[in-house]
């Protein structure tokens, strides 16, 4: 008997352990499949029935409440793990969860200790790194909330957030349209479902958000990234076979084409859940949990190569990746700051979000974003605007609308956050009048003489793009649009180190005369909207001279969220496209040159980039203050006997494209008016020798006399005289004196004139 004793009480262990395996079954079962609120009434019920001080259901149950979208949900885990930690105080798994819901109570110094006793009883050496990550973290939390960042955070508000989970926000650069996901539970299917949202913001104001539907899609679909551009939408669609896989579609106008998988060796047999593109196509960064990453979720890169393929990925490596998640990549658009989520770097709680900065092909220090961007909850899937100003972001913490909801994030230090980055955000019309035309813009950096890769494709539906362009660089736009001439126009991108917007707008038209097209004109209105170096701040709206961001320091610290808000619509309102932007240190340039289609055979130019060549219209310059000649005195309402000029080149009688352009409009008053004749009078600059002076302004005024009567004007109309030169000191005198005046008149005065 004796001898059976040993074996009967270990047989007796055995089964009560089994029992309690067998207890714990149907709830872990459900916990594996993702349903955690089933999984958590299963271990409610067992507690209910006496297992109070049962260690490692009231663990469970304890997990099961941190796995929970709703803060205040999380927030209830703590009465059971105090309990588990109260009756086994050396379990360091206990230890773990029972530390972070302190931190969702804001309890850090007790979870320091708790986390730091943890360490010295763990055996696992994986167990003891999360435990001291959480001692890290929450005494990093203490510190953070101690001394929170000077940043401004608001609920973006309904119709954007629900009751449900809002996340993976996207923003196209100009912050006028925002994309999301909502997942929602599917409680006939039990399974979680993801569908994509729309905003749209205008006046300032989001307004009704609606869901999008991809062609041949069906189930769920997340949010991934979006261009710069705001054409090419990225998306993680769930694929039962390999588990989840990154998609491309493009935006045609009016609705999305179908999702295509992006390539390999981007996507894979495992899963890819976000991804981030730099602004040049050039770099795609993404996360993955393939095995050969340092464990969880990691981020990779690949880079273009020539022929459009993507490299193999390369892991970003320790100083980012963790054994742990790392995911939701934001590359901004300067391609040195990387913003993405980890529960693997020391945190505040739950998920947090990190900034690292790359110089030369190292990554820096990994940094945690603090408080209030970070908190005890879940927070991540980062994005910021280009001029860093800016930002959105999604979170669980409570006092939201729903389980997570999207927050706007604004940041006033702009010695933290500003990148000197130019945006240009244009738009491209034709015709008459003026409407969006379906057109390619390609750019070549000029030092490199090569393509940027991204081709910009303007909204075939409102003629709008955006381009974002590092300081300092000198580039061409090629612009192609359906039924007109290609050209070529310039950009200077200055060597600022504050963040640099332009507005600009192309347009493009026709000459028409008699039914019959005779030339081409493109219209180039810049809008640069610059701040005064001494302060690389914009600190000042219009005429009211204020300190911004003064300002809403003493607004956050009054939490007068009414001045709040209006002081956002200030500092984040976009300035209407060419519309005059009231403020001293805004320059508007306008640049109009003219092709006629007999010249523009002989004026097509070969352009070698790379090892393509390209014919266009000659290089327009887009950054002199001025035309070389005047004609702003031929604007306005045709007058009677005002004077009108048309320019020559020097020492020549030959008219240019820009005369030609400005002499068709008083060739149609004519036309239109048989009561009304012409007299031209032709000027030479005065170097040289008079006589030949005398004749090249005969010639001149000659040249001016053909062009009217080539299209229709009748020759009885027309009397004309060369003036010869007059004496001038200055070179912009001798400039302007190279051209002929033109005057209507009734044709009873015209016999007049001499």
């Amino acid at each position: 008997m004796s001898r059976l004793k040993p074996i009967l009480s270990l047989l007796l262990l055995c089964f009560c352990c089994m029992s309690a395996l067998a207890q714990y079954e149907e709830g872990d079962k459900l916990l594996s499949q993702g349903l955690i609120d089933d999984a958590l009434k299963s271990y409610l019920r067992q507690y209910k029935g006496n297992q109070k001080n049962d260690v490692q259901l009231l663990l469970r149950i304890g997990k099961a409440f941190l796995m929970q979208y709703e803060a205040n949900k999380q927030q209830k885990a703590l009465e059971y793990l105090e309990t588990a930690h109260r009756i086994a105080p050396q379990e360091a798994n206990v230890a773990y969860y029972y530390a972070e819901a302190l931190m969702k109570h804001k309890r850090f110094d007790e979870a320091a200790q708790i986390a730091k006793e943890g360490v010295a009883h763990a055996k696992e050496a994986r167990l003891r790194e999360q435990l001291q990550k959480r001692h890290e973290g929450a005494l990093l939390a203490k510190k953070c909330y101690a001394s929170p960042e000077e940043i401004f955070i608001e609920n973006a508000g309904k119709p954007i957030n629900s009751k449900e989970n809002d996340l993976a926000p996207v923003v196209a650069t100009d912050d006028n349209h925002l994309i999301y996901s909502r997942q929602v539970f599917n409680n006939r299917l039990r399974v979680w479902e993801e569908q994509v949202y729309m905003a749209v913001k205008q006046e300032y104001v989001w307004k009704q958000s609606i869901p999008l539907a991809f062609p041949g899609i069906s189930g769920s679909v997340r949010t991934a990234a979006l261009s710069p551009d705001g054409q090419h939408l990225y998306l993680y669609i769930y694929d039962l076979e390999r588990k989840g896989e990154l998609y491309e579609c493009r935006f045609d106008g009016s609705t999305f084409t179908t999702p295509t998988p992006l390539p390999e060796p981007i996507n894979s047999p495992y899963e890819e859940s976000s991804m981030s593109i730099t602004a040049d196509g050039n770099w795609l960064f993404f996360a993955s949990d393939r095995p050969s990453g340092y464990g969880g979720k990691d981020i990779y890169v690949c880079y273009k190569n020539p022929d459009g393929s993507w490299s193999e990925p390369e892991n970003l490596g320790p100083q980012i990746n963790t054994p742990f998640d790392e995911e939701a990549p934001f590359i901004h658009p300067d391609k040195r700051h990387l913003y993405f989520t980890s529960n693997g770097h020391p945190t505040l709680g739950g998920k947090d979000i990190f900034r690292a900065e790359r110089s030369g092909n190292v990554w820096g220090k990994v940094q945690n974003m603090g408080y209030p961007l970070n908190t005890p909850f879940d927070d991540g899937y980062f994005v910021l605007s280009a001029d860093g100003k800016k930002g959105y972001f999604s979170s669980n913490r409570p006092e939201g609308i729903g389980q997570a909801d999207l927050y706007i994030v604004g940041f006033p230090d702009e010695s933290k956050q500003v990148i000197p980055l130019t945006m240009i955000r244009g738009r491209i019309l034709a015709g008459d009048p003026p409407l969006p035309v379906k057109a390619q813009i390609k750019v070549i950096d000029k030092e490199k003489n090569e393509y940027l890769p991204w081709v910009y494709n303007p909204n075939p539906g409102t003629g709008y793009y955006l381009m974002i362009f590092p300081p300092g660089k000198d580039y061409d736009m090629v612009i192609e649009a359906e039924g007109y001439l290609p050209y070529l126009v310039n950009i200077n991108v200055p060597n600022q180190e504050y963040f640099y917007e332009l507005y600009q707008e192309i347009r493009l038209s026709k000459k028409v005369v008699d039914d019959r097209e005779i030339a081409e004109q493109i219209s180039i209105t810049n809008v640069f909207k610059d701040v005064p170096e001494e302060k690389r701040n914009p600190d000042e709206f219009g005429e009211q001279k204020l300190d911004l961001y003064d300002l809403m320091e003493d607004i956050i610290a009054s939490e007068d969220s009414v001045a709040m808000n209006y002081l956002l619509s200030i500092m984040y309102k976009d300035a209407p496209l060419m519309e005059p932007v009231q403020n001293e240190k805004v320059d508007k340039k306008s640049v109009e040159v003219v092709f006629f289609y007999e010249d523009a055979k002989g004026q097509m130019q070969e352009i070698k980039v790379g090892d393509e060549t390209l014919k266009t219209m000659p290089r327009i310059r887009t950054d002199v203050a001025s035309l070389e000649e005047d004609y702003s005195g031929n604007q306005g309402k045709i007058e009677l006997k005002k004077k009108y000029v048309a320019y020559f080149p020097v020492g020549e009688a030959r008219l240019d494209n820009r005369a030609k352009a400005e002499l068709l409009k008083f060739i149609d008053y004519v036309k239109k008016h048989p009561e009304v004749g012409v007299w031209i009078e032709g000027y030479a600059s005065p170097e040289g020798e008079s006589e030949k002076n005398q004749i090249l302004s005969e010639e001149r005024a000659k040249a001016v006399y053909d062009f009217f009567v080539e299209f229709g004007v009748e020759p009885k109309r027309i009397r004309y005289k060369g003036m010869g030169n007059q004496r001038q000191d200055s070179s912009v005198a001798r400039r302007l004196m190279r051209r002929t005046d033109v005057m209507l008149l009734p044709l009873n005065e015209l016999k007049n004139q001499e």
